[in-house]
């Protein structure tokens, strides 16, 4: 009874090092809401690069996944960690310190975008590297879920910080050391190499040593399309709101953070949702955003948008947790770094592109809300019918075989 204790909270103390890893993801976003008041101090500066301070770490996370799968074969990832709490001082509270230039506050922005794509990749792949089956999927949820509530928390606090002096909200990343400190004392080196000689075992080396399967791409090419419909939405509404006269840009902050709440509660449900129906939450993930995007583009009240908000995060919270699993079935464990670190470019890509693509066209933001929705929907019901017709070629799924 007392091994069986300790193994349990041993497993609960894992788990919890691992979300705080993912609490990190969205640590960019403490500067959000002094954006207005940097423009203003930088008066030289066109808005497009004082936007950067927060376009440019997402852009930066498109390239991590590169670095990120030759590295872990030379380096533990306890070490990449580590390398993350380090970018994560230098980048995240520079500009706190050095803020007269606005372009060397992009620089240390740049650096802060290489310790958010570390941690965004760890916070999936150390998930993969302690747990398979039903007890992957939830957390993988669950890793949403915290990655929000992390958002939530620096976007809430850089924008008090801001308040009180605008360059005050990059020091809201020192929270992020309190996020990072449990999984720097707790989080165990995984043994990958016991891992794969385990999968070699029980599936034989031919079914083992295959590169990432071209399907891999295919459904990732889902998180490139989710992320520039998603973005619709986030570029779009603040600017109907206000030039409408629907919203303040007080009550604009407000909606966006809905979409966390969204994201906090389907989260939480996703890994039992995923047991029941499998696949079909391609389908109601990216079918959520598009709904999203046609409720903003008809919405005239503030409570409107906000439903709209909250079905952008929820539709979030089940799609990208989706699109893991399907990955992951699809390759065996030795290959699933590079699946996640393809994930991860496509997502950082998606964000990055969305506002060149739909204004490309000339449309104004209620029809590119319109134009974005049904995309969504259509994409959703192509991705669940693709999930179901391809089959992995073999059974990766670790947890049905004995113990590891």
């Amino acid at each position: 009874m007392q091994v069986h204790e300790r193994t349990r909270k041993n497993n609960a103390t894992l788990k919890l090092a691992i979300l705080c890893v993912a609490m990190l993801n969205n640590v960019m976003g403490s500067a959000t809401s002094a954006l207005g008041t940097i423009a203003s101090i930088f008066p030289d500066a066109s808005y497009t690069v004082v936007s950067m301070i927060s376009t440019v770490p997402p852009l930066i996370m498109s390239v991590v996944p590169f670095f990120y799968t030759p590295l872990i074969t030379h380096v533990r990832k306890r070490s990449i960690l580590w390398l993350s709490a380090v970018l994560l001082l230098v980048g995240g509270l520079g500009p706190a310190v050095f803020h007269t230039n606005i372009y060397v506050i992009l620089i240390f922005r740049i650096i802060l975008g290489f310790a958010v794509g570390f941690c965004t990749i760890l916070s999936i792949d150390l998930i993969v590297d302690f747990f398979d089956g039903k007890e992957k999927h939830t957390l993988t949820g669950m890793r949403d879920t915290f990655n929000s509530l992390g958002g939530a928390a620096f976007t809430l606090i850089g924008g008090w910080l801001a308040g009180i002096q605008w360059y005050y909200c990059f020091w809201a990343v020192l929270l992020g050391f309190a996020f990072i400190a449990i999984p720097l004392i707790f989080l165990p080196e995984p043994d990958r190499k016991a891992k794969m000689e385990f999968e070699k075992e029980v599936l034989g080396n031919q079914s083992v040593d295959v590169k990432v399967p071209g399907s891999v791409w295919l459904f990732s090419i889902f998180a490139l399309l989710h992320w520039i419909f998603f973005y619709v939405f986030i570029t779009n509404v603040a600017m109907i709101v206000i030039s409408e006269q629907i919203a303040t840009p007080a009550q604009s902050g407000m909606i966006y953070a809905f979409i966390n709440v969204g994201t906090i509660i389907f989260g939480l449900i996703f890994g039992k949702v995923f047991q029941k129906i499998k696949y079909v939450t391609l389908f109601i993930g990216m079918g959520l955003g598009g709904v999203a995007l046609l409720i903003a583009s008809n919405a005239v009240t503030t409570g409107v948008f906000i439903i709209g908000a909250i079905c952008l995060g929820a539709g979030s919270a089940f799609l990208m947790p989706s699109i893991y699993a399907k990955n992951g079935s699809l390759t065996p464990y030795k290959n699933q770094s590079k699946a996640i670190s393809i994930v991860s470019f496509m997502i950082g890509v998606g964000g990055f592109l969305s506002p060149f693509i739909f204004n490309s066209f000339g449309l104004d933001g209620r029809t590119q809300c319109v134009v974005g929705g049904i995309l969504y929907i259509v994409c959703g019901a192509l991705a669940m019918i693709l999930a179901f017709v391809i089959k992995p070629k073999h059974n990766y799924d670790l947890s049905e075989y004995s113990t590891h």
